[in-house]
């Protein structure tokens, strides 16, 4: 019964501590302090990481779009060489094409 009465005490103490520092307008660094320096800096650089990771994503879905470009058109030329030497594809076969009898 002790320790609930502690602790009770306790957290009643640090509530009012927490409301008391929220009665408190904000904290920020004055302009021209090293805080407001060094603030500054950090955000630049985090804005800098945020622009180089959405450019890489870009670069990203560009160089993916192309290779799915490059698929499409190796699959052509895949399946236009394979009519030429007289196989033709069949999706009921296991591997997608047969040869074709004469």
């Amino acid at each position: 019964m002790v320790w609930s009465f502690v602790i009770c005490n306790l957290h009643s103490a640090v509530c009012r501590r927490v409301c008391r520092e929220r009665e408190q307008p904000p904290r920020f660094a004055q302009p021209g302090s090293f805080e407001y320096e060094f603030g500054l800096k950090w955000k630049t650089l985090y804005q800098m990481l945020q622009e180089q990771q959405e450019l890489l994503k870009k670069n990203f879905e560009d160089e993916v779009s192309k290779m799915e470009m490059d698929m499409e058109a190796a699959l052509m030329e895949q399946h236009t060489a394979m009519l030429r030497q007289g196989q033709f594809c069949n999706n009921s076969t296991v591997d997608g094409c047969s040869t074709r009898s004469r």
